[in-house]
Protein backbone atom coordinates (compact mmCIF):
# COMPACT_ATOMS: atom_id res chain seq x y z
CA UNK A 1 0.00 0.00 0.00
CA UNK A 2 2.42 2.32 1.07
CA UNK A 3 4.80 1.30 -1.86
CA UNK A 4 2.33 1.73 -4.60
CA UNK A 5 1.53 5.58 -2.61
CA UNK A 6 5.78 6.14 -3.34
CA UNK A 7 4.99 4.87 -6.71
CA UNK A 8 2.30 7.50 -7.99
CA UNK A 9 4.28 10.14 -5.74
CA UNK A 10 7.88 9.73 -7.45
CA UNK A 11 9.02 10.05 -11.13
CA UNK A 12 9.23 6.94 -13.35
CA UNK A 13 13.43 7.75 -13.23
CA UNK A 14 13.08 6.84 -9.64
CA UNK A 15 14.12 3.38 -7.54
CA UNK A 16 12.20 2.20 -5.42
CA UNK A 17 13.37 -0.87 -3.09
CA UNK A 18 10.74 -2.66 -1.09
CA UNK A 19 12.20 -4.68 1.83
CA UNK A 20 10.14 -7.72 3.25
CA UNK A 21 11.57 -11.05 5.11
CA UNK A 22 7.72 -12.44 3.50
CA UNK A 23 8.44 -13.51 0.06
CA UNK A 24 4.63 -14.59 -0.32
CA UNK A 25 4.01 -10.79 -0.10
CA UNK A 26 7.09 -8.98 -2.09
CA UNK A 27 5.49 -11.31 -4.83
CA UNK A 28 2.19 -10.03 -4.14
CA UNK A 29 3.51 -6.73 -4.74
CA UNK A 30 5.68 -7.31 -7.55
CA UNK A 31 2.00 -8.54 -9.18
CA UNK A 32 0.16 -5.49 -8.15
CA UNK A 33 2.87 -3.20 -9.07
CA UNK A 34 3.36 -4.82 -12.32
CA UNK A 35 -0.23 -4.55 -12.86
CA UNK A 36 -0.86 -0.94 -11.74
CA UNK A 37 2.55 0.86 -12.14
CA UNK A 38 3.76 -0.80 -15.21
CA UNK A 39 6.89 1.56 -16.12
CA UNK A 40 7.76 1.52 -12.04
CA UNK A 41 11.09 0.36 -11.08
CA UNK A 42 11.01 -1.25 -7.89
CA UNK A 43 13.30 -3.82 -6.48
CA UNK A 44 12.40 -6.26 -3.81
CA UNK A 45 14.35 -7.20 -1.42
CA UNK A 46 13.91 -10.33 1.15
CA UNK A 47 15.93 -9.13 4.28
CA UNK A 48 15.08 -8.48 7.74
CA UNK A 49 15.32 -4.65 8.53
CA UNK A 50 17.02 -4.86 11.60
CA UNK A 51 20.20 -6.31 10.37
CA UNK A 52 22.19 -5.13 7.77
CA UNK A 53 20.63 -4.48 4.49
CA UNK A 54 22.30 -5.05 1.01
CA UNK A 55 21.16 -2.00 -0.51
CA UNK A 56 23.17 1.19 -2.01
CA UNK A 57 22.92 4.60 -0.27
CA UNK A 58 19.60 5.71 -0.16
CA UNK A 59 18.01 8.89 -0.90
CA UNK A 60 15.20 8.17 1.72
CA UNK A 61 14.02 5.63 3.69
CA UNK A 62 9.71 5.16 4.39
CA UNK A 63 8.98 3.40 7.33
CA UNK A 64 5.20 2.59 7.80
CA UNK A 65 3.80 0.77 10.53
CA UNK A 66 7.13 -1.68 11.03
CA UNK A 67 8.94 -0.18 13.96
CA UNK A 68 5.64 -1.11 16.60
CA UNK A 69 7.18 -4.70 15.94
CA UNK A 70 10.89 -4.31 17.13
CA UNK A 71 11.78 -3.94 20.91
CA UNK A 72 15.09 -2.53 20.25
CA UNK A 73 14.43 -0.04 18.19
CA UNK A 74 18.01 2.29 18.98
CA UNK A 75 20.13 -0.49 16.81
CA UNK A 76 17.66 -1.32 14.52
CA UNK A 77 17.30 2.29 13.47
CA UNK A 78 21.12 2.62 13.17
CA UNK A 79 21.33 -0.34 10.59
CA UNK A 80 18.78 1.75 8.93
CA UNK A 81 20.33 4.58 8.90
CA UNK A 82 23.55 3.50 7.69
CA UNK A 83 21.97 3.63 4.47
CA UNK A 84 21.23 7.49 3.58
CA UNK A 85 22.55 9.47 1.66
CA UNK A 86 24.67 12.53 3.38
CA UNK A 87 21.21 14.69 2.11
CA UNK A 88 18.80 11.49 2.43
CA UNK A 89 15.71 11.79 4.45
CA UNK A 90 14.53 9.28 7.16
CA UNK A 91 10.18 8.80 7.07
CA UNK A 92 8.20 6.98 9.60
CA UNK A 93 4.53 6.87 9.99
CA UNK A 94 3.22 5.09 13.48
CA UNK A 95 0.62 5.14 16.15
CA UNK A 96 0.93 8.05 18.26
CA UNK A 97 0.92 6.22 21.73
CA UNK A 98 3.32 4.12 24.12
CA UNK A 99 -0.05 1.90 24.84
CA UNK A 100 1.23 -1.18 23.14
CA UNK A 101 -1.31 -4.44 22.27
CA UNK A 102 -1.09 -7.38 20.39
CA UNK A 103 -1.39 -5.52 17.39
CA UNK A 104 1.19 -3.07 18.21
CA UNK A 105 3.70 -4.43 20.70
CA UNK A 106 6.39 -1.92 21.12
CA UNK A 107 4.50 0.90 20.27
CA UNK A 108 6.38 4.62 20.54
CA UNK A 109 4.42 8.02 19.99
CA UNK A 110 5.97 11.14 18.76
CA UNK A 111 8.14 12.38 21.29
CA UNK A 112 9.48 9.43 21.39
CA UNK A 113 10.58 9.16 17.29
CA UNK A 114 12.01 12.12 17.84
CA UNK A 115 14.14 11.19 20.73
CA UNK A 116 15.22 8.06 19.21
CA UNK A 117 16.36 10.12 15.51
CA UNK A 118 18.33 12.53 17.51
CA UNK A 119 19.84 9.16 19.28
CA UNK A 120 21.06 7.70 16.48
CA UNK A 121 22.88 11.09 14.57
CA UNK A 122 19.71 12.65 12.56
CA UNK A 123 18.75 16.09 12.94
CA UNK A 124 15.95 17.95 12.51
CA UNK A 125 13.13 15.55 13.70
CA UNK A 126 9.90 16.69 13.57
CA UNK A 127 6.51 15.67 13.09
CA UNK A 128 4.86 16.51 9.91
CA UNK A 129 1.17 15.24 9.78
CA UNK A 130 -0.84 13.36 12.65
CA UNK A 131 -4.36 11.79 11.55
CA UNK A 132 -7.12 10.25 13.64
CA UNK A 133 -6.99 6.90 13.66
CA UNK A 134 -10.24 3.96 15.06
CA UNK A 135 -7.25 1.96 15.94
CA UNK A 136 -5.61 3.59 18.92
CA UNK A 137 -6.35 6.80 18.18
CA UNK A 138 -3.79 8.63 16.17
CA UNK A 139 -1.37 8.22 13.99
CA UNK A 140 1.52 10.69 13.10
CA UNK A 141 4.71 11.32 10.66
CA UNK A 142 7.77 11.94 11.99
CA UNK A 143 10.36 13.01 9.18
CA UNK A 144 14.53 13.24 10.29
CA UNK A 145 17.76 14.65 7.66
CA UNK A 146 21.30 13.31 7.87
CA UNK A 147 23.15 16.15 9.60
CA UNK A 148 24.75 18.28 6.41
Amino acid sequence: MFTSALTSLLSEEAVIYAVDKNRRRLRALEHNTAESYPTANINTVRADFTRSLPLPPLDGIVMANLLHFVKRKLSALRQIYEKLKPTGRFIVIEYNTNAGNYAVPYSFDEREFIRLANSTGLRHAEIIARVPSRFLGEMYCGIARQPN
